[in-house]
């Protein structure tokens, strides 16, 4: 049986570690992951699609991704 109180306390716990790591690697000039971010956040701003500065615009798709690992790996344990 799975104790859902616990499961959401580990993966707290991990998605503050998870965006941690993401957030230093998005500022990392030699990853393609970062390089893509920066290219879409310069084409969002010359299009007039946001006026969100880079490191607003950066934690927003970090939290993203990090929540979609979270998620992805945990229906994928339960699968």
């Amino acid at each position: 049986m799975i104790d859902s109180q616990l499961l959401l306390a580990d993966l707290k716990k991990q998605l503050k570690l998870l965006t941690a790591d993401l957030r230093v690697r998005a500022e990392g000039r030699s990853l393609p992951w970062a390089q893509q971010l920066r290219v879409q956040h310069s084409e969002a701003m010359a299009a007039g699609r946001t006026a969100m500065p880079w490191t607003a615009f950066r934690d927003g798709e970090v939290d993203q991704a990090a929540v979609a690992w979270l998620i992805a790996g945990a229906f994928l344990r339960f699968c």
